[in-house]
């Protein structure tokens, strides 16, 4: 009898709930705009990747031959009007033989005209869907986000968005890099406001730019490409990025740029101080000689005050462009309530005011390498 179960076992799939991959649509990006004079609804563009070339796109395009297909991104954006993510998708799915999942979402793109109460559900949505991958990268865009989804290029738009916040590219520099629970986090954190990148349709392709830091779900601060480098110096790491520095009428290129910060805070007279010591290391890959005259230590180690200076500088500023607008998005209160013993109360009702008033204390350290002059 034992022999006789062992044997039936062999006859038995492995797998009872089995789906053929390509029986899957697999979302890789959603995009979500509003929806004029429709009160209650958003428009949903959800992006699959297409592994059968020549069938119909699902906005009624045509998709492209196999011929074309290494030159032409091949994917499919199904744009539908609806209450929430999971009606759109129950809608969508009428238009599309394959079963729509989530596990392998990687980009979420709201438009930035979205209202603070449409943010707040549809962020809210994606994180309570269970099988929605919370490690999607968040941006925003000023465009239309259905706009941003269809560019075309060599790779579907949610990929080429990841490929460029993803391991692969390693800068940080003129963007920042936040993640669908990062986000949900801080819209949810005691002293600390959420910020995220910024993305837009440009010269045939996507760009990626700057830093929108939001009161609680409000856009109120946009940062620049460059005013975002001087967050990032102080908030997170940068790597890889290269910076142009001028010293009055000359200048020097520092490049393969690597920083770490460490962030506290202290109380002096009731007053807080917001601390930042910041070491940035780089290589000096065009001196002011322009490689025609040996570079000496004492200029190397004028390079790095020069450099140190600049950076302490332009960080204060942008830190007190936050503290202007009562938006801590470095999390300061943060470390506040950890570290201080601190009510609760104090940082979720004062800390708004008392980092508005808060004396930056912002040390950069430098240290260059030079590999030596072209002659």
């Amino acid at each position: 009898m034992l022999g006789s179960l062992c044997l039936l076992l062999l006859f038995l799939p492995g797998c009872w709930d089995y789906e053929k991959i390509n029986d899957r649509a697999q979302v890789i990006g959603i995009g979500v705009d509003p929806v004029e004079d429709k009160p209650g609804y958003l428009s949903y563009t959800f992006q699959i990747p297409v592994f059968d070339v020549g069938q119909s796109k699902g906005d009624g395009q045509s998709e492209v031959s196999s011929s074309q297909a290494s030159s032409t991104a091949i994917f499919r954006n199904f744009t539908i009007q609806a209450h929430g993510v999971e009606e759109a998708i129950s809608i969508a799915q009428t238009r599309y033989e394959n079963l729509f999942y989530l596990s392998n979402l990687s980009t979420v793109i709201l438009n930035r005209q979205l209202t603070q109460n449409q943010v707040q559900r549809v962020v809210s949505e994606l994180i309570r869907i269970v099988n929605t991958d919370k490690l999607a990268w968040l941006l925003v865009t000023p465009q239309s986000a259905k706009e941003i989804l269809s560019t075309t290029g060599v790779t579907a738009p949610s990929d080429m968005i990841e490929r460029f916040l993803g391991s692969t590219v390693k800068q940080q520099g003129y963007t920042t890099r936040t993640r669908l629970w990062e986000f949900w986090r801080e819209l949810r954190a005691i002293g600390m406001k959420p910020r995220t990148g910024l993305v837009r349709a440009a010269d045939g392709g996507i760009k990626l730019y700057g830093l929108i830091a939001f009161d609680k779900t409000r856009p109120s601060l946009e940062l620049s490409p460059k005013d975002t480098v001087y967050f990032n110096l102080v908030n997170d790491k940068i790597e890889r990025f290269s910076q142009w520095v001028q010293d009055k009428d000359r200048a020097f290129q520092v490049s393969n740029i690597q920083s770490r910060s460490h962030l506290s805070v202290t109380m002096q007279s009731q007053i807080p101080v917001l601390h930042a010591k910041i070491h940035v290391t780089g290589t000096i890959t065009q001196d002011e000689s322009e490689g025609s005259e040996p570079l000496t230590e004492q200029e190397i180690r004028r390079y790095e005050r020069v450099l140190a200076n600049q950076d302490q500088q332009e960080a204060e500023r942008v830190l007190q462009r936050f503290q202007q607008n009562r938006l801590d998005a470095y999390g300061f209160g943060e470390y506040v309530l950890l570290h201080h013993l601190a009510t609760e109360r104090y940082v979720q009702q004062q800390w708004a005011e008392a980092f508005a008033h808060a004396k930056p204390d912002i040390q950069v350290n430098v240290t260059l390498l030079h590999k030596g002059s072209l002659t």
